[in-house]
């Protein structure tokens, strides 16, 4: 669905179908376009596996969480201390 996070990664048309939040008919249409078009669901799927190979990797999310939480636990107060 068209929500913070899913669109971040998916572009409409592009590497997937967004939806609006809560629309079911939205949802089922989008679902029966894949099933009956295997091209763009193939081509979709294609170009969700490229843009998250080239774009998501493993040792950029953790470094953002970790960068997250240390500006969260800063702006708390809280100090790290190394064991």
């Amino acid at each position: 669905t068209d929500v913070p996070g899913c669109r971040d990664l998916v572009q409409h048309e592009v590497t997937g179908l967004l939806v609006p939040y809560g629309d079911a008919a939205a949802l089922a249409e989008s679902l029966r376009r894949l099933l009956l078009d295997r091209d763009l669901a193939r081509r979709l799927g294609n170009e969700a596996s490229v843009s998250v190979t080239r774009h998501w990797h493993l040792e950029q999310t953790f470094a953002a969480y970790a960068a997250e939480y240390a500006s969260t636990l800063g702006a708390r107060g809280v100090v790290n201390r190394p064991d």
